[in-house]
């Protein structure tokens, strides 16, 4: 992906995650929604999900933004993991 990218006008985000959660297992996550807000950066994701057990791994989700996207985002000082 990052050999596709545009760095003077796109950024790229990445998040990663256990595939493992309470009570399901994720076995694909897409990006569903991507919206820059007054809180910073939100990223709503599209699971498809399983009761598989083990469930070991990790989910990796990347995509390109338009850097004054970002820009606006990082200025509001909230971009980082949700808790």
């Amino acid at each position: 992906m990052v050999q596709s990218v545009d760095f003077l006008t796109n950024v790229v985000f990445v998040a990663v995650g256990d595939r493992a959660q309470v009570g399901r297992c994720i076995e694909d996550r897409q990006a569903d929604v991507v919206e820059v807000c007054d809180e910073g950066l939100r990223v709503a994701f599209s699971d498809q999900v399983t009761d598989a057990s083990p469930c070991a791994g990790k989910w990796t989700v990347a995509f390109q933004l338009p850097r004054e996207e970002m820009r606006a985002a990082i200025g509001e000082g909230n971009v980082g993991p949700v808790e």
